[in-house]
């Protein structure tokens, strides 16, 4: 019983997540699982250390123009 009030909250908060992955097939749900992580890794908010030299550099090569 516990499972499916569980299951009846997320489906009423639907809307409050950015992904959703339907289990209905075990190699799609793992591809699609892949894929979210996989775009989480390459948000701005997580590569903004790396961004930052390289539009400095841009930045830089604009100022001199």
């Amino acid at each position: 019983m516990q499972r499916l009030a569980t299951a009846r909250s997320e489906i009423d908060a639907v809307d409050e997540y950015d992904y959703v992955v339907v289990n209905e097939e075990l190699d799609r749900c793992v591809s699609e699982i892949d894929a979210i992580i996989t775009a989480e890794r390459a948000t701005l908010r997580r590569r903004r250390a790396a961004v930052e030299p390289i539009l400095a550099t841009f930045r830089e090569h604009e100022g001199k123009k």
